[in-house]
C-alpha cells in the first residue's frame, strides 16, 4: 500500500492519498508552494508504524530529522519535513486514511497446535473405527496417556483405566459393552 503526500494544488492544504481515497489537512493556503502536488510516498512494511519513504521528485527537498533523503526506512517518531520551507508533516494525517496493519503472527502457534491435536484425534478416531469394524486382526496395546492403555485384540477392546470392554461380533458386527472391575 502505497501513500502518496503532497499538497492540494486548488486549495494548498495537506494532501494524503492512498488509491482513491484522498484527505485535505490544516487550513487553505497552509501549504507553500515548495512543497508538490505529489511530494513523497510512504510504504507500509509488515510492522505496525515502519514504513518506507521516497522523495518522488528529485528537485523535491524531503528531510527525515533534518537530513535531506531520497529514499529511507522511517518510523511514526520521525520528523519528517517537505519543501525549502521545511513544512513539517503531520503522522496523524495518515491515520484516518491507512488501514491499520496488525501482528497476528502468534495466530500461526495457535493454528499449528490445533491441527496438530486435530491429526492426532484423526488417527485415532481411524484406528478406533478399524477396530470396530474388525479390519484389526492382531491384538495390540496402544497408551492413551499416564496409565491408561487400550487393549486391542480381534473383537474386542478394553480400556484399562477406565474398566470398559467394548466387543465386537466379527460375523454381525454387533457392538455390546461392559463394565470390568480390576
Amino acid at each position: 500500500m502505497e501513500i502518496i503526500v503532497g499538497r492540494k494544488q486548488d486549495t494548498s492544504q495537506l494532501k494524503v492519498s492512498i488509491g482513491n481515497k484522498e484527505k485535505a489537512y490544516g487550513s487553505l493556503g497552509s501549504v507553500p508552494k515548495s512543497v508538490s502536488r505529489q511530494h513523497f510516498s510512504l510504504t507500509q512494511e509488515s510492522e505496525p508504524g515502519i514504513f518506507i519513504l521516497r522523495n518522488l521528485n528529485p528537485a523535491n527537498e524531503t528531510k527525515v530529522n533534518g537530513v535531506n533523503v531520497e529514499q529511507k526506512r522511517v518510523t511514526t517518531g520521525d520528523d519528517i519535513t517537505m519543501g525549502v520551507d521545511n513544512y513539517p508533516f503531520d503522522w496523524d494525517a495518515i491515520a484516518e486514511v491507512a488501514p491499520r496493519i496488525y501482528d497476528i503472527s502468534y495466530l500461526k502457534e495457535v493454528w499449528d497446535s490445533y491441527h496438530q491435536q486435530k491429526m492426532k484425534i484423526q488417527i485415532q478416531q481411524g484406528r478406533f473405527n478399524a477396530m470396530l469394524t474388525g479390519h484389526v486382526h492382531k491384538p495390540f496395546i496402544h497408551h492413551i496417556g499416564g496409565s491408561s492403555a487400550l487393549a486391542v485384540g480381534a473383537g474386542s477392546i478394553t480400556i484399562c483405566r477406565s474398566c470398559a470392554q467394548i466387543d465386537v461380533d466379527q460375523e454381525t458386527g454387533a457392538i455390546s459393552a461392559r463394565t470390568i472391575i480390576l
